[in-house]
């Protein structure tokens, strides 16, 4: 399968701090070969260590949208 778009929540959650990353470090390898993806996640230091824009929301609205620090 090579799905356009894959979005993923919560995909490292129930993980060791080594088992998350590497679920990471494979989405990053998939983002860099063309996929675009999706993480909903509530962990703040996997998404600004691996995304390239970063939405928090709260209640269904946008609070921010920016640019992550990768």
């Amino acid at each position: 399968m090579k799905p356009a778009i894959m979005v993923l929540d919560e995909p490292t959650t129930g993980l060791d701090g080594d088992e998350a990353r590497l679920v990471m470090e494979i989405l990053t390898r998939l983002q860099q070969k063309g996929h675009t993806i999706v993480v909903i996640t509530h962990n703040r230091d996997i998404a600004l260590q691996c995304a390239d824009r970063l939405i928090t929301m709260e209640q269904g609205r946008i609070l921010s949208d920016v640019p992550a620090g990768r």
